[in-house]
């Protein structure tokens, strides 16, 4: 994670120095570099990790992972019940519901925003009133954008075919409109 951080500080450190050539900025000494923590997304609390006031723009990131009720280990059902254990019917949420509620927990009554990359499961059938029923009613949360379905593929030897959609959420109505994304662009 802090390489990546340090890559992708030093892209970004090419292009200003690329767009305005009379400023040089040192790539050395190596100065601190984001904020990483090491643990489970699931079992820590993200307002220690990251604290935020109500009236701060946080935005928070992710592409979770995705394992189905049926292919989780001991350890992901007890994160499952343990974020869902006061609500019915949570058993079956995949494992990526689990950062869903999370986020809402996390930007509950603030300006924040969360987005996330995730499998397009937790809108279909089984898995929306449990979770989008819980994350609407207890957390007020809004829907501000979406990208429908779309396949992602890596470039592993074992192919992964996954179909994956992009939501964002706040918890505070916006008066601007929503918008849903598509491979063919944006749509209303």
């Amino acid at each position: 994670a802090s390489l990546s951080l340090r890559l992708a500080e030093h892209q970004m450190n090419r292009k200003f120095t690329a767009e305005f050539a009379n400023v040089s900025i040192p790539a050395l000494p190596l100065g601190r570099s984001g904020n990483i923590v090491h643990g489970n997304a699931c079992r820590v609390d993200w307002n220690v990790v990251c604290p935020h006031t109500k009236e701060e723009e946080v935005f928070v990131m992710g592409n979770p992972p995705y394992l189905g009720s049926r292919n989780q280990e001991p350890e992901h059902k007890v994160d499952v019940e343990t974020i869902f254990s006061r609500f019915k019917s949570y058993k079956d949420l995949d494992y990526v519901a689990c950062w869903f509620m999370k986020g809402a927990y996390y930007i509950n009554n603030t300006f924040a925003k969360v987005a996330f990359v995730s499998t397009n499961s937790i809108t279909q059938g089984e898995q929306v009133a449990p979770l989008w029923g819980k994350l609407m009613v207890e957390y007020n949360v809004h829907i501000d954008f979406a990208h429908r379905t779309f396949r992602w593929d890596n470039e592993a030897s074992l192919k992964a075919h996954v179909h994956c959609v992009i939501i964002g959420f706040s918890c505070y109505e916006t008066d601007k409109s929503r918008q849903l994304y598509s491979n063919a662009g944006k749509m209303q």
